[in-house]
């Protein structure tokens, strides 16, 4: 008997919580330092099976306005250690 690769149906019925998933995969690719340009290229990408999943249930205007404003929001950008304590622990007495 043959074996067919299927992949489960990831999309939820419902509009609104796809449009979450979205902005859900959206806020992921950002934090990973994705621009917004790639991000949608990522959406279009059958590799990426959840995000291409919702990019065929909601569209390309959709996806790519979901992307936008979930970016918008300005919280998936996680914040760098400032320069002088990444990697190393702060003495107080200057260089070293």
């Amino acid at each position: 008997m043959p074996h067919d690769l299927n992949s489960p149906h990831t999309v939820p019925e419902d509009i609104e919580e796809t449009r979450e998933m979205a902005c859900a995969f959206a806020e992921e690719f950002a934090r990973m330092g994705h621009d917004v340009p790639t991000i949608l290229r990522m959406f279009q990408n059958p590799f990426h099976t959840g995000a291409y999943d919702t990019y065929r249930a909601l569209g390309h205007a959709a996806t790519a306005a979901i992307i936008e404003q979930c970016l918008a929001r300005g919280r998936t950008r996680l914040q760098p250690a400032a320069p002088e304590t990444a990697g190393r622990p702060r003495t107080g007495r200057g260089i070293g």
